[in-house]
């Protein structure tokens, strides 16, 4: 499987990370986001972490406006606060700043990091 979720606790706060791993197609980028939703919902303060260091890509910035619609169009937008660690390779980081900012624009909380401590903050802040 080229990703995986894992719950974490913080102080008092849960994160639900997810490690998307070398290069994920479409679909199972999809599967993905849909699991990480499932878990989002579970959670009374649903903060997330998508952890993409070893992301290498396979999937297309059409791939994450799709799913970025997804998620507003399920009502998810101002639910969730998500932390993306940006990946090592350079062309994946383009699609990671793309997803941001897509997100950004549809109302949905996702900031870019590069150092894993200061994502954890920012998600655990008020």
């Amino acid at each position: 499987m080229s990703w995986h979720l894992e719950m974490t606790e913080h102080a008092s706060f849960p994160i639900l990370e997810t490690h998307y791993v070398g290069v994920l197609s479409p679909s199972q980028l999809s599967a993905a986001v849909h699991a990480t939703i499932d878990g989002a919902r579970a959670m009374t303060r649903p903060l997330l972490l998508g952890n993409c260091t070893a992301l290498a890509g396979g999937h297309s910035p059409f791939d994450l406006y799709a799913l970025a619609d997804m998620l507003l169009s399920a009502g998810l937008a101002g639910t969730f606060k998500e932390a993306v660690l940006l990946p090592a390779l350079p062309g994946p980081i383009e699609d990671v700043r793309f997803w941001e900012t897509t997100c950004l624009n549809r109302g949905i909380n996702v900031r870019v990091f590069t150092e894993r401590d200061a994502a954890v903050a920012w998600l655990v802040s008020t």
